[in-house]
């Protein structure tokens, strides 16, 4: 483990888990669905909407493309994702990323929209580099001190984020969100009664840690830790991509 990991949250990557050549369709359907819902993106539209998403940013879908993308992306973001590895407690890869410095005024140009957009399609193929860790799904800790639950976000985005992307590949796995505090945890529990059971099951909150979660991954510094987080980052794209050629028939 590398002291930049943090306490027995993440440690570095696992022998490599070769996927079947029905990656490519279980990619796209593979969340769980019980909530009995025919109309919620999991469907049979899900390789349609994949599509339209790929045309309309661009999306190339290869290596250079993406690490283009997600560089860009910790350019305009440098202390929002903070780490990205394998989990051995956990069973497969973890997200870890600061929500307050996710500074959506940044995305000011068309461009910087494109390459936020791409860069969380790609995100999302790198950490489903093979079929175990498609199944599992990920897990994002997602540290939310300092984040002002008064200030109004900006819906657009949001909507745009998860009504395109995650009409192509659904949500699977937890997000667990760290030092919410009492009063949005409070909100957060009357609101769960209205999401979808999956949802419910995967939205987390409550988390408390010994201190704010950058102090254990962006060190020694931004910089070093920026160039770590891409590093894993392309190197378990490449894995993605070099599975799908190999084991598609």
């Amino acid at each position: 483990m590398e002291p930049a990991d943090g306490p027995n949250v993440v440690v570095e990557q696992q022998e490599e888990v070769n996927i079947g050549d029905d990656q490519s369709e279980n990619f796209g359907h593979e969340a769980e669905d019980d909530d009995d819902n025919p109309n919620d993106g999991h469907g049979d539209n899900n390789g349609d909407a994949d599509e339209n998403f790929r045309q309309e940013y661009g999306i190339l879908d290869s290596v250079i493309d993406g690490c283009k993308h997600m560089r860009r992306m910790v350019e305009l973001f440098p202390l929002h994702l903070l780490s990205f590895s394998f989990s051995y407690n956990e069973g497969t890869y973890v997200l870890i990323q600061d929500v307050p410095e996710l500074d959506t005024t940044q995305l000011d140009t068309p461009e910087n929209v494109n390459s936020f957009m791409a860069a969380t399609y790609y995100l999302h193929t790198t950490y489903s580099p093979d079929m175990a860790s498609i199944r599992r799904g990920i897990i994002v800790l997602a540290e939310c001190d300092g984040m002002d639950w008064t200030k109004k976000p900006d819906f657009k985005l949001i909507h745009n984020v998860f009504s395109q992307l995650l009409s192509c590949y659904p949500f699977t796995g937890e997000c667990r969100l760290f030092h919410t505090g009492v009063a949005f945890n409070v909100l957060a529990a009357m609101l769960r009664r209205f999401l979808p059971k999956d949802l419910r099951r995967q939205f987390q909150t409550g988390f408390v840690f010994e201190g704010r979660l950058d102090t254990f991954y962006l060190t020694p510094d931004v910089q070093t830790a920026n160039r770590r987080l891409l590093a894993r980052l392309e190197e378990a794209l490449t894995r993605r991509f070099e599975n799908e050629r190999v084991f598609r028939l």
